[in-house]
């Protein structure tokens, strides 16, 4: 089970998710943390891994960090846009001081993998198109659910599922394997990334570390 957490948009305090928990923990049903990272709970995402939350996350198996996506109630202007707290969060996350377990999403995996140590042979890269695919109400098959490009949506009423895995989504992982590597060709890591978000700009934090690192 997981339970959806944003400290800036609900209500629940901290001593409720403790409560939470315990009960759930309780009631034997593994449950994680789904916690959104954005410009506005970077701040607090780097508090969690310092481990001042732990006492009140303890009973949950572990959180999970993903990343926020300007589409549907999203407002772009809380996609990560500070290299300061981003440089943060990282340096937590390569040296973590909490006891909970932590993961993340697909869309962080590239920042992950030019500048922490994980263990690259522990993360896999952004999975849509190659092992996973996204089915709507409509039975509009794409790469991803937050796919917003209808060129890559394909319908099962007018094709099957085997046609559009093994022929039609060709066109969307050749656009992957070239066009989302384009700003990666110096990176040390590009054999084992997919590149840029292939839907989503803001998702690049590769590039805003960069900057960064140029400014200092």
């Amino acid at each position: 089970m997981a339970i959806s957490w944003d400290p800036y948009r609900d209500n629940l305090t901290l001593d409720e998710i403790s409560q939470l928990g315990k009960f759930l923990k309780e009631e034997k049903i593994r449950t994680n943390i789904h916690y959104v990272i954005s410009q506005s709970t970077l701040k607090d995402a780097t508090h969690m891994l310092s481990g001042e939350y732990d006492h009140y996350l303890e009973s949950f198996n572990a959180v999970i960090f993903l990343t926020y996506k300007p589409t549907g109630r999203a407002q772009a202007e809380d996609t990560i846009q500070s290299p300061h707290l981003l440089q943060n969060f990282l340096g937590a996350v390569d040296e973590p001081l909490t006891s909970l377990k932590i993961g993340f999403d697909a869309c962080f995996v590239p920042i992950l993998l030019k500048t922490t140590s994980m263990d690259n042979d522990l993360i896999d890269s952004c999975e849509c198109g190659f092992f996973s695919v996204y089915i709507d109400e409509n039975m509009n098959v794409s790469p991803c659910s937050f796919c917003n490009n209808k060129i890559y949506s394909y319908n099962l009423k007018k094709s099957s599922f085997k046609n559009i895995w093994q022929d039609t989504f060709s066109s969307y992982r050749n656009y992957v394997a070239q066009e989302c590597k384009l700003n990666c060709f110096q990176c040390e890591k590009i054999d084992d990334c997919r590149g840029k978000c292939p839907f989503f700009d803001e998702l690049f934090l590769c590039d805003l570390v960069s900057q960064a690192d140029e400014i200092n």
